[in-house]
């Protein structure tokens, strides 16, 4: 799978979620920077051998039919890619105040009420556009995440231990952080109820929205066209 297709592929979807329009009168050129930027992200982690698939086959396939083991995996980066996209978007909606960790800012917040009036980072506690809180610091334990003070020797490394500034200064980082913490609730309760904070034993609406909307777009979006379009695009 080429990078570069990836990259266009998550930015179609991006753009279909939270349109360049909403973010007028800022200059479109800039969002649409900032939004390449997520979705080079995004690309380069789910790109990673080492990243697993988030969703489960059986839910990912959506009546599909049986795929080859470069479709599964191709399946695979699209799914995380996807998931990724669409929380960013559900959670910090691309917002630049929340991208670039201004909402976080407590002088900036003061300055700012009528800004944070959208959305103020769960009181600046939760950071980026996919709203992770730190609760002090994460490592990412294999493909799950963990709070720091849970593993052995990370007080003596804390170069491992994921911050808040961390991941606004790295947006893979970020990226690679919030596929973990979806892989976790996917793990735990079959759901996306821990980014949603819904009951996970309940019926949980908006959880099943937000599992929804990524599955949906790969079935209505197949990657096979858009490669094909893209061709037919060239010169």
């Amino acid at each position: 799978m080429l990078r570069a297709t990836l990259i266009l592929y998550i930015l179609k979807a991006m753009l279909s979620w939270v349109p360049l329009a909403n973010f007028s009168p800022v200059a479109p050129e800039h969002t649409m920077a900032r939004y390449t930027v997520i979705a080079e992200a995004i690309a380069d982690v789910t790109l990673d051998p080492a990243e697993s698939a988030v969703f489960p086959r059986q839910v990912r396939a959506m009546n599909l039919p049986p795929l080859t083991p470069d479709e599964m995996r191709t399946e695979d980066i699209l799914g995380n890619a996807l998931a990724l996209a669409s929380t960013g978007a559900f959670e910090g909606g691309y917002l630049e105040y929340v991208d670039d960790g201004s909402c976080n800012d407590p002088s900036w917040r003061l300055k700012h009420p009528d800004i944070i009036r959208h959305g103020d980072c769960d009181g600046g506690h939760a950071w980026t556009i996919w709203q992770i809180h730190t609760m002090g610091g994460l490592v990412l334990t294999g493909p799950y995440v963990t709070g720091y003070m849970y593993v052995e020797g990370a007080r003596q490394h804390p170069e491992t231990i994921v911050t808040g500034p961390k991941m606004i200064a790295d947006h893979r980082l970020a990226s690679r952080t919030a596929l973990h913490i979806l892989r976790v609730s996917m793990r735990d309760h079959h759901s996306l109820c821990a980014y949603t904070g819904e009951a996970c034993d309940g019926t949980m609406p908006l959880a099943k929205n937000r599992l929804n909307r990524p599955l949906q777009y790969r079935v209505s979006h197949p990657w096979a066209a858009f490669e094909s379009s893209l061709l037919l695009t060239q010169p």
